[in-house]
């Protein structure tokens, strides 16, 4: 959490001397001495390697954090696009999972992407370096350079250098009881992508024909990361976006099975998307959907469509 637990500097005597102890509750608050522990000793740096002021309250850049209540002391300056949460509560309420780096956006664990080649992924736990070589084949591929309205956009680039929000990836697992449920999905609230990363889908490319054989389709699971990212971006920076959501007039006799299962996409938003992710499937040279019919199944790594 880039927390400052301890602070030490070499005395008159040259030995190591301890000048700092601080440990933390989840939202903030110092065990040792309350919440100015030392204040105005070698270090003020501490919860979130953050400046602790005078008032007991965190320098954030954007807003001051108050560490005791768990609240800040000023409305979130992006309230618009958090309506789910209180503009007053500190990573939603979920300082376990969240932080929030200067006030305004979080991020999750203790990575910001960035691309970087011949990256070693051995330092992340198998989630994070799956998301790691995702995320970096897409963007050496240039796989999310795409057209919209004739206009060439790197969606991928456009996230990663965005100022304002920031998109987080979270591991979304399989339902203990169904292996179907809990697909990948964007969660505009939290800004966050829950991604199966060790599962594809396959699908029908003709709906009046069976899942099998030359009518089975496939998409990697970086495909799926690809198509929420997507997701992440209309949020982010089309105006769009919520009015497409909203448009639930989608359905379309023509996706209908022989035995009557509805495969038509939920919502216009859904529709454009998976357009735009099939100019991603093209250059990844994968399968095109032409329905939101899916199966989940285990794929040997997050860049193929072989199945385990």
């Amino acid at each position: 959490m880039g927390n400052t637990r301890v602070n030490f500097a070499i005395n008159e005597g040259g030995t190591l001397e301890v000048l700092d102890t601080n440990n933390y509750y989840a939202f903030g608050m110092n065990h040792i001495g309350g919440m100015k522990s030392l204040l105005g000793g070698y270090q003020n740096y501490k919860y979130n390697g953050k400046e602790l002021q005078e008032s007991g309250m965190y320098d954030y850049g954007a807003r001051m954090y108050m560490p005791d209540l768990g609240r800040w002391g000023v409305v979130d300056p992006l309230a618009e696009k958090h309506r789910r949460h209180s503009p007053y509560s500190y990573a939603v309420n979920n300082p376990i999972r969240f932080i929030d780096p200067d006030g305004r956006d979080i991020k999750i664990g203790e990575h910001i992407y960035s691309y970087k080649k011949d990256r070693d992924y051995s330092k992340y736990n198998t989630f994070e370096s799956n998301a790691f070589k995702a995320m970096d084949k897409l963007y050496s591929s240039g796989a999310m350079k795409v057209d919209i309205n004739g206009k060439k956009v790197d969606m991928l680039q456009t996230l990663i250098s965005d100022k304002k929000n920031t998109i987080s990836i979270a591991q979304q697992n399989p339902d203990s009881k169904d292996y179907q449920k809990n697909g990948n999905n964007y969660d505009p609230s939290t800004k966050t992508v829950n991604w199966r990363d060790k599962d594809g889908i396959t699908f029908r490319k003709d709906v009046t024909q069976p899942n099998s054989g030359t009518n089975q389709g496939k998409n990697s699971p970086i495909s799926l990361l690809s198509h929420e990212l997507i997701h992440g971006y209309n949020d982010t920076q089309d105006a769009n976006y919520n009015s497409r959501k909203a448009d639930k007039t989608t359905a379309d006799e023509g996706l209908i099975t022989s035995s009557g299962v509805n495969l038509s996409f939920s919502n216009a938003e859904e529709k454009y998307t998976t357009g735009l992710a099939n100019q991603v499937n093209d250059n990844l040279g994968e399968d095109r959907r032409v329905n939101y019919g899916k199966n989940y199944y285990e794929t040997n790594n997050p860049e193929t469509t072989d199945s385990k």
